[in-house]
């Protein structure tokens, strides 16, 4: 009876805690940022530094879109973030140091930001074992209260919704089915936004090096990595990214002037939020050397264990103070480094062309990509004859782009039809080195960006089937060394002697130094230039 007495006694007060926090007034741990009033009403907190925290948490959220970018922020700039004790002798107290992504994603979380009560947002659950429990989060639908405007808050409802949402799909990247999630730093322009037409499913990122860049591959392996079966799709994503690009500028172009004024006015507010932010770290700095400074003013000057002490704290708030300004001084000077009035000039220049901004090599990849999430859904890919791109927009409109199969790499290494073209030309009457003298005069390049030589120039007219200037001057009737020999009966030695004392013409065909010889040659030689030594007495053409 005892034993059930407990368990009774134990539901009555749980039912008047519940009880208690349907109507709104069970006072719960706030978070930093919240407090209690006299009259137990939620209010935030009168620090001004604190608001301005918070508030810059939310900011710096919906510009970046991750809790990594927004903790980044912070650190980048030297920001402190509140964080108030909720055990101990300092129970309530509120420190400053810097902020976590878990502490950013806490923030981020916690419905008593959007002003709304809330109790039973999740429960301990036992594991198997038994003995170890575990803090389970419990969807919205099955928090035990919800009173939403309940209290005054940093955000409304709906934005909180909206960095709910964010933040979920931000986690379905690392899932199975690999969304697109935040906005990277590779070049690939439609992360997480490809879906495969033969499967369904969506398509991871691969890089691979072209040159000293990066080039992204779509592929669709998700049925390999589960069930071991071939992969769907391995596309080349570089002319998918730039046809999708070119589509987005044509599309925005109306709108380059807004949105660049856009732009400049977020940069702006953003470095006088933070700036805003460093005066209150300056003016928190103050304040505590000027109460550690009355502190030592106010005590018995004989007390000379205490004054030490209080002496002490003065000269080190007083270092951090210093340290607080110099840090805001510094700071502050960077800022307007990042805009100054030059680059005021140049922000409202490119209001006039959006497609600047869009191609210009400064522009991070992840910035490229936050603006294609705000106009794509997914980008649906099927590999036939032909790429066909199908893009389907926010509002549900499609577009389908044909685009042609990219090369392969001998395709893209390939001398170029026009220059093969010259080549051939000139191989009429220049061997190798001298064609490749003169395209490399002229300005031609190889399929690999590079100058002519001897030997590219021999593996171009090999692999397009020209005609070397040897084999030209052949096909004309003219004839080799040997073959001039046995016609007039003489060595290939004496031919060669005889080309170089004039006695016979012929033409050098290529950069071996190898001649070939006119067919219809006249020798004219006297009667004491013999042939060979077995017949002294003969002369070319049976001459005596």
């Amino acid at each position: 009876m005892s034993e059930a007495e407990t368990h009774f006694l134990r539901a009555r007060l749980r039912g008047g805690l519940l009880n208690k926090a349907r109507r709104g007034e069970l006072r719960c741990q706030l978070p930093v940022g919240l407090v209690y009033d006299a009259n137990d009403n939620v209010i935030l907190d009168p620090d001004q530094q604190v608001q301005a925290s918070l508030h810059l948490v939310f900011e710096t959220f919906s510009r970046t879109g991750t809790a990594h970018r927004t903790a980044k922020h912070f650190r980048d700039n030297g920001l402190l973030f509140p964080r108030k004790i909720i055990s101990g002798p300092d129970k309530g107290k509120v420190t400053w140091g810097p902020v976590t992504v878990k502490r950013i994603l806490h923030v981020l979380h916690n419905p008593r930001y959007a002003g709304a009560y809330t109790y039973g947002r999740g429960h301990w659950k036992k594991k198997l074992n038994g003995d170890t429990k575990k803090w389970e989060v419990l969807p919205k639908d099955r928090w035990q209260v919800f009173i939403p405007d309940a209290h005054s808050g940093y955000i409304s409802w709906e934005q909180y919704e909206d960095i709910d949402l964010k933040l979920s799909q931000n986690a379905l990247a690392y899932g199975i089915d690999r969304h697109h999630g935040p906005a990277r730093e590779g070049p690939a322009l439609l992360q997480g936004r490809v879906i495969c037409s033969i499967c369904g499913n969506r398509m991871s990122v691969r890089y691979h090096k072209r040159g000293d860049k990066l080039s992204p591959t779509y592929w669709c392996n998700r049925n390999y990595m589960e069930h071991g079966d071939p992969v769907c799709q391995k596309i080349p994503g570089a002319n998918i990214d730039e046809a999708v690009g070119k589509l987005l500028v044509e599309a925005m172009t109306p709108m380059a002037i807004e949105v660049s004024l856009a732009v400049q006015q977020e940069i702006q507010s953003r470095l006088d939020e933070t700036d805003r932010l460093r005066q209150k770290q300056v003016e928190r700095a103050r304040y505590e050397a000027n109460v550690a400074k009355r502190r030592y003013m106010n005590v018995d000057p004989e007390n000379r264990l205490v004054a030490d002490s209080l002496e002490a704290e003065w000269n080190e708030k007083l270092r951090a103070l210093a340290k607080a300004q110099d840090d805001y001084e510094r700071k502050r000077v960077e800022d307007q480094k990042i805009i100054n009035k030059a680059q005021h000039e140049q922000l409202s220049s490119l209001a006039q062309d959006f497609s600047t901004i869009w191609n210009d090599p400064e522009t991070p990849h992840r910035e490229r990509k936050r603006m294609i999430a705000l106009l794509i859904e997914d980008v649906t890919l099927l590999k036939k004859e032909q790429i066909i791109v199908q893009i389907r927009y926010k509002g549900g409109e499609t577009t389908t782009l044909k685009l042609p199969l990219p090369l392969n790499a001998w395709q893209g290494r390939k001398t170029p039809e026009h220059v093969l073209a010259k080549m051939d030309e000139l191989l009429e009457e220049h061997t190798d080195s001298q064609v490749a003298d003169k395209l490399n005069q002229l300005g031609f390049k190889s399929g690999a960006a590079n100058d002519f030589s001897a030997a590219s120039v021999r593996w171009a007219r090999y692999s397009a089937g020209l005609k070397s200037y040897a084999d030209r001057l052949k096909e004309s009737g003219m004839l080799t060394s040997k073959q001039i020999g046995i016609r007039f009966g003489i060595c290939e030695s004496t031919v060669i002697s005889w080309r170089k004392k004039g006695f016979i013409q012929g033409r050098r065909c290529n950069d071996q130094n190898q001649w070939l010889y006119f067919p219809d040659a006249k020798l004219k030689i006297n009667k004491n230039h013999h042939v060979n030594k077995q017949s002294p007495e003969r002369t070319v053409g049976g001459a005596v």
